[in-house]
């Protein structure tokens, strides 16, 4: 990806495909049935889900699909589908939010599989990041709830080395990341080529 283009040439390159080591990044189309039912299927999965509960009836995905794509064309989020390039299929979902806001940017809904490849949820947090702090020169991801349950998403943002506790309640943890602690440690990633992101 080029850095040096105006933001709205940014954000028009983050609602096409892209693709990093382990992942392709799609954006769901709003109007598709079957981005409708991988979103409930995979929203639903019952082992290892600390997403807040959401319906599973697929009327009322495509009338939150719609409501999305009022938020994506005011550049607010986009809502990727996952491409696990190891097991060749789509396992998983993100959403990267707050676009519209200056120097803060945040991600929202990860989810996988339970047999999606290990190195998938990493590779998307860093390209995440790297989209936020170096592409969209933002100074800040979050904050974003981490259920407190939700132990290998933790045990991740530990190995990662880059996130804070902002605030905590009794069910989840609010957690950040800043451009200065994602800088200290993103060479690691690069050596492993994780977060590489580029066009497709």
């Amino acid at each position: 990806m080029s850095f040096n283009i105006p933001l709205s040439d940014k954000l028009k390159a983050l609602n096409s495909t892209f693709e990093s080591k382990f992942i392709i990044f799609e954006p769901i189309n709003f109007e598709s049935l079957l981005d409708a039912q991988l979103i409930v299927d995979l929203r639903s999965r019952e082992s290892d889900n600390f997403l807040r509960p959401s319906s599973r009836d697929l009327n009322t995905q495509v009338t939150y699909l719609a409501n999305y794509f009022k938020r994506n064309k005011l550049n607010k989020e986009i809502y990727y589908k996952l491409m696990d390039k190891t097991k060749k299929d789509y396992n998983g979902l993100v959403r990267l939010t707050e676009l519209n806001r200056k120097n803060v940017f945040n991600w929202e809904s990860l989810v996988f599989s339970e047999n999606c490849s290990p190195m998938a949820p990493i590779d998307v947090m860093i390209s995440i990041y790297k989209i936020g702090f170096e592409f969209l020169n933002r100074s800040k991801c979050g904050p974003w709830d981490v259920n407190k349950k939700h132990e290998k998403m933790m045990k991740i943002h530990e190995f990662c080395k880059m996130f804070s506790i902002e605030d905590t309640n009794d069910e989840y943890y609010q957690i950040s990341v800043n451009k200065r602690d994602y800088l200290s440690q993103i060479n690691r990633f690069d050596k492993l080529g994780l977060g590489k992101v580029n066009l497709i």
